[in-house]
């Protein structure tokens, strides 16, 4: 969760995705710097990519998640509907995404340039998703900020 700064008045106490999301991404992204090919980092690869399936599920069930934050926005400013539904299939194309990456995963320990073809796939999927939370946030700061008129 994205804490909202008091400068948001009105605005939900989070902008996008959870903290579970995000620590699973950090986690990822530092395997990216290991590349040791270890069997303990192709377990702990495989680990952080179901964690991060998990979290995406889990933030999307959960009351205060992103598909709620979604259906308040919606709720209160509907010329974003558009925008919003485009986020959502983008977030489940996400975790398709995921799903891939861990199919990888497994298909690829042991095989000659395996670790970099990993690398290169896990670098991809996480850069897609951090597009996604920028999309996210601007539409978030689109609905509280610019029609609040704080912000700028």
């Amino acid at each position: 969760m994205t804490a909202v700064t008091g400068a948001m008045p009105g605005a939900p106490d989070r902008l996008v995705g959870s903290l579970a999301e995000e620590r699973e991404l950090t986690r990822l992204e530092e395997l990216l710097v290991d590349r040791s090919g270890s069997g303990m980092w192709w377990s702990a690869m495989a680990r952080r990519v179901e964690a991060t399936i998990d979290a995406i599920w889990a933030d999307r069930a959960a009351p205060e998640g992103t598909m709620a934050l979604h259906e308040e926005i919606k709720a209160e400013q509907p010329r974003l509907a558009p925008v919003l539904a485009r986020l959502e299939a983008d977030r489940l194309a996400l975790v398709d995404e995921f799903t891939a990456l861990r199919m990888l995963v497994s298909q690829s320990v042991g095989e000659s340039g395996g670790v970099a073809r990993v690398i290169a796939a896990t670098t991809e999927v996480i850069a897609l998703f951090r597009s996604y939370q920028r999309r996210a946030r601007a539409v978030v700061y689109d609905a509280y900020c610019v029609d609040l008129g704080v912000g700028g």
